[in-house]
This record gives structure tokens, C-alpha cells and sequence, in this order.
């Protein structure tokens, strides 16, 4: 009787133990799958932070590729309208000219003035030929203490006499590169004009239209028209009703 009162007690004591032993083994249990839960969620945040880093960098290669694009076309634009202005100037400028040569007036016009240049430069070189040579006469004048004297009508190869060489020898110095050569008339000089002179005075008191071409050795304008009337006893120059000059002829 003792014995199977010993035993009873005991069994008691067991089913607190067991008791006290379960919560643990559940609260075990239960932290197990918390942390496979909180490693999943890490990695996937890793990758959702990994995948949006990637995401970002793509989108700012974008807008860079962008921003480039735009630099280039702005660029190209900018050069683009630079050449079409300076296009629209050459053709602002080529206008004037393209709208003259289709107007044949202002072409003469042009043609005109160019031909009065001409002229102008013409009878420029001529009077500094003119002046080379007064300054030659001198300067030979003061090196040959000789007097020296320009002939008018050098400038061809045929000498025009003048009045006072009527009846006279004509005799002329050139020099030339440093080397002198004497020419002169194989007579005298007669006087060529009688008989114009005599042509002209059977024809009493007629007016005849002359250009003057120099006065005193000065050039005068192409348009100096004067009317030279030969009369029996004198010849006269005048210009519209103006005597300019006039001389009886000598015996």
C-alpha cells in the first residue's frame, strides 16, 4: 500500500513539466519562419532598390542622350540659320545688279560713265607725258646750259609746223636711252595751207564749224565748237555771236 502511494504523487510532477516546456517549443517554432519572413523581404528590397538604381541610371543616360540631341540641333540650327542670312545678304546685295543688267539704260548709263573715266584717265596720262617732258627741258637745260625748246606736235610721228617755221629749216635733238639723234628738214618749209586759204576765200564770209582742240597748249573740251570764218582781208574765231579772235592776213 505504501508503494503504490509512492508512485501516485510522481505522476503529477510530470504533467507540470510537460506543461511547462510546450510554450517554448512553440515560441520555437513560431520564430523560425519570422526570420526566413524578414531575409526574404531584405532581398527582395535589395533587389527592388538594386532594380530602381539600375532603372535611374538608365534614365539619366536618356536625358543625356536628350540634352545632346538637343545641343546638336540647336547647333545645326544655329549654323543653318547663319548661312541662310548670309545667303539672304548675297542675294540682297546680287539684286542691284541682277535688276541693272536687265535694264539696258542704266547698263549704258554705267558703259557711259566708265568711257568718261576712260577719257578722264586718258587725258590725265597725256598732261603728265606733258609735264615729264617740261621737267626733261630743264633739267637737260641746267646740265647743258644750252637753250632748249619743246616742239609742238612730238607726240606723232609727222611734225606739225606753226607759222613762224614757214620759209625755215627745222632741225630737232632727240634723246632717247641715254643716246641723241639729230633729224631735220630737207628744205625749208612752205607754207601748206595757201591753198586751203585761197579754196576757202572764194567763198566769201562763210562760217565753218572747228573744234578747238587746244588753246595756248591747253586741252580744251571735245565740245568747244567755234565758227572760223575766212574773209578776204582778215580770218576770225568766234563763238556763237562772241569774236574770240580775229587776223588780217599780211602781205
Amino acid at each position: 500500500m505504501r508503494t503504490a502511494a509512492a508512485t501516485v504523487p510522481a505522476a503529477p510532477a510530470l504533467g507540470v513539466g510537460l506543461q511547462s516546456q510546450l510554450p517554448i517549443a512553440a515560441a520555437a517554432g513560431k520564430e523560425g519562419p519570422a526570420l526566413l519572413a524578414s531575409t526574404d523581404a531584405k532581398r527582395i528590397i535589395d533587389e527592388e532598390r538594386a532594380n530602381a538604381r539600375l532603372e535611374i541610371g538608365r534614365a539619366k543616360a536618356s536625358v543625356q542622350k536628350i540634352q545632346s540631341a538637343l545641343k546638336e540641333q540647336e547647333k545645326f540650327s544655329h549654323r543653318t540659320g547663319k548661312q541662310d542670312v548670309d545667303e539672304l545678304k548675297e542675294e540682297v546685295q546680287e539684286a542691284p545688279r541682277v535688276k541693272m543688267l536687265h535694264c539696258p539704260s542704266k547698263a549704258m548709263d554705267i558703259e557711259n560713265e566708265i568711257q568718261v573715266l576712260c577719257d578722264q584717265l586718258a587725258k590725265t596720262s597725256s598732261y603728265s607725258l606733258r609735264l615729264l617732258k617740261v621737267l626733261e627741258l630743264h633739267r637737260s637745260y641746267g646740265e647743258n646750259d644750252m637753250p632748249l625748246y619743246e616742239l609742238k606736235g612730238t607726240t606723232k610721228p609727222a611734225y606739225a609746223p606753226e607759222p613762224h617755221d614757214v620759209g625755215r629749216y627745222t632741225q630737232a635733238e632727240v634723246k632717247s636711252g641715254g643716246q641723241t639723234s639729230i633729224t631735220k628738214t630737207a628744205g625749208s618749209v612752205h607754207p601748206g595751207l595757201v591753198h586751203y586759204v585761197e579754196a576757202l576765200v572764194r567763198r566769201r564770209e562763210t562760217g565753218y564749224d572747228v573744234v578747238i582742240l587746244q588753246v595756248n597748249g591747253v586741252a580744251q573740251a571735245a565740245d568747244s565748237v567755234h565758227i572760223l570764218c575766212i574773209g578776204r582781208l582778215q580770218m576770225r574765231l568766234a563763238k556763237e555771236k562772241t569774236i574770240i579772235v580775229k587776223e588780217f592776213y599780211s602781205t
